[in-house]
């Protein structure tokens, strides 16, 4: 007969998992991640923004997951019950328990900054007790009460991160990824999506000889290898250009067409970004999931990080990542959310909303001492996915890992070693992308862990003559970071037929790239990765073969070319909201007026590079 503290221990252990499966455990912290809002098309404008609407969807994204974690009583209690993040603040921002990433592009920075206008809306009573409350308005010298700007403007400390800082490769693990780009182009030769291409090259050629959309590409540029970006671009221009709006509504065939440029868009990323079985890709390869499986990793690290706290009021809560589709693609099918048997009903059959958002939230409870940080046995994590920001869509729960579907909150220890199962960090990114030009690659190299992370040891050499003094050393890192910058740069002039110049007064504004990433390693077939205000930017997503180039004609015919898809422009929204960028004596390429079309990706691998002013 079992003892009577064993048949404790048991009900207490039964007790905490039916706490946790209804829905009632403590949440004591949240890794959140969205994709971006609505922004201006890859093709046909300058560098790609955040639209009016695309703020507005970050801001109503923001408002539903402060009605989730911090207030309630809101406008969107219809679409979530409380869930109230404990010890949390609730109307002032306390940044030590916030940690906000973005990418550093125009329109995923901008959607932060307008996701947390929602999440902690401007108050003018929003002032933190701990730093004396009603007290910091007082204004004794002038007998008055002052206010934040705005009516109470709040700010939140938002950090960028850029293509050289290694904690890019959580949000964006594909770019400056070289296995990655090769397998990119791979798929391009595959039996499918050659039979995709054959099968809806009369769809297009239909559709771009509309007096619509005629001239707005090139016709050898209308195909299946441009499916994302001419989906792209056609949806855009069907919700914000009146003219294109109307000449397609006298097409009768309009929603046939529509639905095989967002299908073929569909097919087209994840054959590039996901498992091959989702799309029919004969070759298999763990690469083209590297988005996700450093994703997976930077998730984790959070959730310690929020474990490691204990719960203590000032320490970390809340951690919000801003990033783009691709990454989620990844992870959706590493994490057994879009399998080949995924209903097309279903929301992770198709690719991401503009603003979608999924949560991974830590809850539990110790038995028999509520309030009390759980130990780990008590500990799960809830998955919640909101599709996207319309007014009357919900949060709803699901089950990860292939897992029935009353199974969407699983024990942490469970979520943490199925998780470890694809996640990578940097050292494995490294490893696995074999790229030894990003600093934070090479810093591990030689270190005799495989890039496994572990940092160089400078005082080992078997020779001896290893560097001894720490300062020595740092500044030898950072002339090899510069040689490193320098050499892509070099080698964009030297391959890309890209020139410096002194930008002359009265130049617009439009940011034009480099060439490629790779510098002389860069074949015609490689996606770009371009340099711009800030250093690098990374490469377009979307595309196998479609140029950077003008977009003649159609209802943009004047808009300048569009460049490589994100600008990375390093910043950082500090304590104060502002934004600084980092005024780097970068290369630039000529304006629009004089633009050598450097490829992204090429039709033909062979194809010979670019001459001056050459037209593609």
């Amino acid at each position: 007969m079992p003892s009577p503290y064993r048949i404790a221990v048991v009900a207490a252990s039964l007790l905490a998992t039916a706490s946790a499966q209804s829905d009632t455990a403590t949440v004591w912290g949240s890794v959140v991640v969205l994709n971006h809002g609505e922004r201006t098309p890859l093709n046909g404008f300058p560098s790609p923004i955040l639209t009016p609407q695309g703020a507005i969807q970050m801001r109503s994204q923001g408002d539903a997951f402060r009605e989730r974690y911090l207030s309630g009583g809101g406008d969107q209690t219809n679409i979530t019950e409380r869930r109230p993040i404990r010890t949390i603040s609730r109307t002032a921002i306390k940044n030590s328990q916030l940690s906000i990433a973005s990418l550093t592009d125009d329109y995923i920075i901008g959607g932060a900054a307008a996701f947390m206008q929602g999440l902690y809306p401007p108050n003018i009573d929003a002032l933190l007790a701990s730093y004396g409350g009603q007290d910091l308005s007082l204004n004794m010298v002038t007998d008055e009460n002052v206010s934040y700007p705005l009516d109470g403007y709040q700010y939140p400390a938002i950090e960028t991160v850029a293509i050289f800082d290694e904690r890019s490769t959580i949000l964006q693990g594909h770019v400056g990824c070289n296995r990655w780009l090769t397998t990119a182009v791979d798929v391009k030769k595959d039996p499918a999506m050659l039979a995709f291409a054959a099968n809806s090259s009369a769809t297009y050629e239909s559709l771009f000889s509309r007096p619509a959309l005629a001239g707005t590409f090139p016709e050898d540029k209308t195909n299946f290898y441009n499916a994302y970006e001419l989906w792209d671009y056609v949806r855009y221009q069907q919700s914000h250009n009146k003219t294109v709006y109307d000449g397609l509504e006298l097409m009768t065939d309009l929603p046939s067409i529509m639905s095989t440029l967002e299908n073929n868009a569909r097919i087209s990323q994840q054959a590039i970004y996901a498992d091959g079985s989702l799309s029919g890709v004969a070759t298999r390869s763990t690469v083209r999931t590297i988005g996700g499986q450093t994703l997976a990793d930077g998730i984790l690290d959070s959730l310690r990080d929020i474990i490691a706290s204990g719960g203590e009021a000032n320490e970390l809560k809340l951690a919000i990542m801003f990033t783009a589709f691709p990454s989620l693609l990844s992870f959706f099918s590493l994490a057994g959310l879009r399998t080949s048997d995924t209903d097309i009903n279903d929301d992770f059959f198709g690719l991401p909303e503009p603003g979608a958002a999924m949560a991974f939230e830590l809850v539990g409870d110790q038995p028999n001492a509520f309030g009390v940080f759980p130990e780990e046995e008590n500990l799960w994590v809830r998955f919640v996915w909101r599709k996207d920001t319309a007014s009357t869509t919900s949060f709803r729960a699901v089950p990860l890992f292939r897992r029935p579907n009353s199974q969407y909150v699983v024990p942490w220890t469970t979520f943490r070693n199925h998780m470890k199962e694809f996640a990578t960090d940097v050292g494995g990114w490294c490893n696995m992308c074999a790229t030894t030009t990003m600093p934070f690659c090479s810093s591990r190299s030689g270190s005799g862990s495989g890039g496994s992370g572990a940092a160089v040891d400078v005082n080992s050499g078997s020779s001896g003559s290893g560097v001894h003094n720490p300062v020595i050393a740092g500044v030898i890192g950072a002339l090899v970071t510069l040689a490193v910058i320098g050499l892509v740069a070099a080698a964009a002039a030297l391959f890309g037929g890209v020139r410096l110049y002194r930008r002359s007064k009265g130049e617009g504004d439009s940011k034009r790239g480099l060439g490629g990433f790779k510098g002389a390693e860069k074949m015609a077939s490689d996606v770009d990765v371009s340099t711009g205000r800030g250093g690098v930017r990374h490469e377009r997503m979307g595309s196998w073969e479609l140029r950077s180039g003008d977009v003649p004609g159609g209802a943009n015919a004047a808009a300048a070319p569009r460049p490589a898809d994100d600008d990375v422009e390093p910043a950082r929204f500090g304590a104060a909201g502002l934004s600084f960028q980092q005024a780097l004596a970068t290369p630039r390429a000529r304006p629009a007026v004089d633009d050598d079309g450097v490829s992204a990706l090429s039709a033909d691998i062979g194809t010979a590079p670019v001459r001056p002013r050459e037209s593609i």
